[in-house]
């Protein structure tokens, strides 16, 4: 999972000071962060396969993303044996 930002170096270096986060940050230009995300919303997901190629994008909360959050919740249950 990946953090991507289109803030200037610098305010995303103070925000992120003192967290681990600043390792899965990606900074990208304006233009490529709205071709990433063209509505702007925030927070929002992008789940882009091995190929590069989109899978699914939206705002963190709608269909998608609990749909997603269901299925890891899944597999952490299996995993722990609860299933």
């Amino acid at each position: 999972m990946w953090l991507v930002s289109e803030e200037p170096a610098w305010r995303l270096k103070r925000f992120l000071r003192g967290t681990d986060v600043a390792s899965i940050t990606l900074r990208v230009s304006r233009k490529d962060y709205k071709a990433l995300n063209p509505t702007w919303a925030s927070p929002s997901y992008l789940f882009v396969n091995h190929l590069g190629e989109v899978e699914a994008a939206g705002n963190i909360g709608d269909e998608n993303w609990l749909s997603f959050c269901s299925q890891i919740d899944e597999m952490n249950e299996v995993r722990a044996g609860a299933v």
